[in-house]
């Protein structure tokens, strides 16, 4: 879903969306296994890319909305647009990290839960790296060194560290270990 979202507000436009609706129809409806499902996402990505299309008023490459009413030109909010895509992007990493840590635990797997790359320390680094930089970035103000050490620093020796010790715990404890370790 996040997919199709994210392909509407990245390609709208009503005419080369409605064509890609319809291939992507006939592929669903005529194709087998693998050609059927691919036209079933096709389908999917042809009908948001159409209604962003009507959003921004654009039809194969063309505007038919003027530049007034509830129309977004791209063009002329670049940023706007960029803006909500990265937000957008932080969002899906954000709750991929959350479900993970949710999952680990609910298994029961509480180091990993905690100390993976897409664990709590793994979500600590990256939402202090967005912190900071949009500090930085956005803000204009200064970043400590205490938030960067606290924030980045820890959690990527935190990282750099984990793997190796859990490989090393299990061959104290005489585990085997796969070929690619």
């Amino acid at each position: 879903l996040l997919f199709i979202l994210m392909f509407g507000l990245m390609f709208g436009d009503v005419g080369h969306s409605g064509l890609l609706l319809i291939a992507g129809i006939t592929m669903w409806v005529r194709g087998r296994a693998k050609v059927h499902d691919a036209g079933v996402i096709l389908a999917f990505c042809g009908g948001s890319g159409m209604l962003f299309g009507l959003l921004y008023g654009n039809v194969f490459g063309y505007d038919f909305g003027g530049r007034s009413g509830p129309f977004i030109h791209p063009l002329e909010n670049v940023n706007t647009l960029l803006g909500i895509t990265v937000a957008f992007g932080i969002f899906v990493i954000s709750m991929g990290i959350v479900l993970n840590i949710v999952n680990r635990l609910r298994r029961r797997e509480y180091a990993a839960a905690s100390f993976d790359r897409f664990g709590l320390v793994g979500g600590i680094f990256y939402w202090g790296a967005i912190v900071l930089a949009a500090q930085s970035l956005v803000a204009g103000r200064p970043v400590g060194w205490l938030a960067i050490l606290l924030l980045v620093v820890a959690p990527l020796a935190i990282l750099f560290v984990y793997r190796p010790a859990v490989l090393l715990v299990r061959r104290l404890r005489g585990g085997k270990e796969s070929s690619h370790e």
